[in-house]
């Protein structure tokens, strides 16, 4: 009679192995349930606070302007050109690293188009310690316009842009469609007025001469006008009276010094660096080396 080897009962060596492989393979299901049901409980991926923020983001948000920024100073330290210092293989800086497959979980950290499918989004809004980026210990935080921004970015296709040094400048159109009650003097205010009206700020009204000629005194030579210089500006009536004001400013000797007080404070910073350093390093004698 031929036995039915189904049948037969396991030894306990045997049921041992196959109760390990059977409970990893439960845990590892459990694990994927348990990240696709928090990316996918909510109707809406953003928290309420990112929510109203992202709500007040005018137009296109800018990777220079919006989002390199963000990613520099909270990403980079952790992610960043540093291989050093480099977690978990992510690099940032690089567009090919940032929208290619995670090492560890198989994912992306930026899915274009797609809040739920960027893992790195998910772990910003996220608030397990032990999961939340920037993580708890580096001390680091994102605002809610800042995680809004990032949000708006990836629900835009996520356009990357390389740094803008390395972009040709394009002469762009000048805006147009402005109140036409703001002043405008030249082509600069029509692009300043332009932003105000995106973020439904108006223009503060005209300052009168006493404290444009304090203004930009303090802003060209660091000093006070004289006495003397403001009743010239004030009783100077041409049309031209601001430029000349500050062509007198650049001629003077105060914007100079101006000038020569910044490379000052760094020449005066790199010496004293540099005889610390020295101080630290003595020959064999007993002199500094």
């Amino acid at each position: 009679m031929k036995l039915d080897r189904r049948r037969l009962p396991l030894s306990t060596s045997s049921f041992q192995v196959w109760s390990a492989i059977l409970h990893k393979h439960l845990m590892s299901a459990l694990i994927i349930l348990a990240g696709f049901l928090s990316m996918h409980s909510c109707n809406s991926p953003l928290p309420e606070d990112v929510r109203q923020a992202y709500n007040n983001i005018p137009g296109e948000v800018d990777f220079n302007f919006d989002i390199r920024p963000i990613l520099t100073d909270r990403c980079y330290p952790c992610h960043g050109p540093d291989e050093q210092k480099r977690e978990a293989g992510l690099r940032l800086d690089q567009q090919s690293a940032a929208f290619t497959r995670l090492e560890n979980s198989g994912g992306f950290a930026f899915k274009k188009g797609d809040l739920k499918q960027s893992v790195a989004w998910q772990r910003i809004i996220s608030d397990d310690p032990e999961l939340m980026m920037p993580p708890p210990e580096s001390n680091l935080t994102l605002e809610p316009h800042e995680k809004a921004k990032i949000a708006k970015w990836i629900e835009q296709g996520a356009p990357w842009k390389e740094h803008w040094a390395f972009i040709p400048p394009i002469e762009p159109d000048i805006p147009t469609n402005l109140p036409q009650e703001w002043l405008r003097v030249n082509p600069i205010d029509h692009f300043i007025q332009a932003k105000l009206l995106a973020q439904n700020l108006t223009p503060s009204s005209r300052a009168d001469k006493e404290r444009l000629i304090r203004r930009v005194s303090f802003d060209l030579t660091g000093l006070p006008p004289a006495l003397s210089d403001v009743d010239a500006f004030m009783s100077d009536t041409s049309i031209n009276a601001y430029e000349k004001l500050v062509d007198q400013l650049l001629d003077s000797e105060a914007h100079a010094e101006r000038l020569a007080m910044e490379w000052l404070d760094v020449s005066r910073y790199a010496d004293s660096m540099a005889c610390m350093q020295m101080a630290c390093v003595s020959c064999g004698d007993g002199e500094i080396g």
